[in-house]
């Protein structure tokens, strides 16, 4: 793994996905209407990226990270954050373990990454004491 793409690149990617609580999927991007680029235009100023809002399909996803507002990414937004993902998921592959959720693996990475990555997320191992990937069980309500 590169530092720098960490620190710079991916990093804040990583932190996005910890506070969101899972990877969106492609189908959860979808592109904005031409009115709403017109709104975005005026308020955030013209760029040539396609932007999209993040409107996960499973409606558990609207609780878990507390959707208030809309979230806007652009087509480079999405890609770092699928760079970061994949920082996530070798630490999962490397670790031998098996995970079956977004999570989970969220969890594993957030005890493997330094804490800036994880600080004030539901993943962040400061708040949640020694929790270990071995001991978190979502069914038994560890939150």
């Amino acid at each position: 793994m590169d530092l720098f793409d960490l620190l710079f690149g991916a990093g804040p990617a990583i932190t996005k996905i910890m506070i969101l609580g899972f990877m969106p999927k492609d189908e959860d991007f979808l592109e904005l209407t031409p009115q709403q680029y017109k709104k975005f235009y005026e308020q955030e100023g013209y760029t040539e990226e396609k932007i999209y809002a993040l409107l996960p399909k499973d409606p558990d996803h609207y609780v878990e990270a507390n959707f208030n507002e809309l979230n806007i990414c652009t087509e480079s937004d999405i890609a770092t954050l699928k760079r970061g993902w994949q920082i996530v998921e070798n630490y999962c592959k490397e670790s031998g373990l098996e995970f079956t959720t977004d999570e989970q693996k969220l969890m594993y990475a957030a005890t493997k990454l330094p804490d800036v990555f994880s600080k004030d997320t539901p993943f962040d191992i400061s708040k949640r004491g020694n929790l270990s990937i071995a001991s978190y069980n979502p069914e038994a309500g560890d939150d």
